[in-house]
């Protein structure tokens, strides 16, 4: 097994022979994780995951790539469907590890397949596992828009107000919630035109693209098709593989609204 020859080793600079050093245990876990990660650069994943699996709790370096593995193939949008025993494997090594990449991972999967009670729950555990006070903005405004789509506006608040509470960055996520609040409950028209004016300057300093995207949804459901199509069209800019479908849907909504037809191709 070329695995196990001094030539995988010819740089080392320990005085051993590098056949000797290849028969220790630390060898040979460091073999397995060159193997693993060389499987995992050509694209044979399956059994990298399998040797890193398999070695994680003999070696901290195949632990770390059991998570980047696990992390991956729930970020993968065209991968299909995960086996069920595979996915438990994945889950089982994020909680074991308290991953707050790998929860966050998992958080962002289910929200896109229309779990938003998992997804909260895997969301709130991401932030909880983060270190320090301060978590990516992208996370908290998951956890949030996870709250919304499952009909828990009032938890989504209180989660968005507790952010604000500890950064200005985290403004723009908490008043993206209060639109979704108040179009929830059919209450758009409550905003005043110097509210508006002030969501609209923090959304557009924010860039944030589910925040245009629930402008866009005020300013239409109050039949403010130009305006309304302006930030469908920003939301799509800003971040189009996040907002580009509901951008595209509104925007062709508001130009039938404008009776501009021949802009809909």
């Amino acid at each position: 097994d070329y695995r196990r020859t001094p030539r995988a080793y010819r740089n080392t600079s320990m005085r051993i022979e590098a056949t000797d050093y290849v028969g220790t245990e630390e060898g040979f876990a460091k073999t397995q994780e060159g193997y693993a990660e060389t499987l995992r650069a050509l694209g044979r994943v399956e059994e990298a995951e399998a040797i890193a699996f398999a070695w994680r709790d003999r070696w901290p370096n195949l632990r770390r790539l059991s998570l980047e593995i696990a992390v991956a193939a729930l970020d993968a949008r065209d991968g299909g469907a995960i086996p069920p025993q595979r996915l438990q494997r994945y889950l089982d090594a994020i909680e074991a590890d308290r991953s707050a990449s790998g929860a966050a991972a998992m958080a962002w999967r289910e929200y896109r397949s229309g779990a938003f009670d998992s997804a909260s729950g895997w969301f709130q555990k991401a932030l909880a596992w983060t270190p320090g006070d301060a978590p990516p903005r992208g996370l908290v405004e998951g956890y949030v828009l996870a709250l919304q789509g499952a009909k828990r506006f009032d938890a989504a608040t209180a989660a968005a107000a507790k952010w604000r509470a500890v950064s200005a960055e985290y403004n723009a996520v908490y008043l993206q919630s209060e639109l979704q609040r108040l179009a929830a409950a059919g209450k758009a028209g409550e905003i005043t035109p110097a509210e508006y004016a002030e969501i609209e300057k923090t959304m557009a300093g924010a860039q944030s693209a589910q925040g245009a995207l629930a402008l866009a949804w005020i300013a239409y459901e109050t039949h403010d098709y130009a305006h309304a199509l302006d930030w469908f069209g920003k939301a799509g800019q800003w971040d189009f593989d996040a907002a580009g479908p509901k951008a595209e849907e509104g925007r062709a909504l508001c130009l039938r609204a404008l009776e501009r037809y021949e802009e809909l191709a």
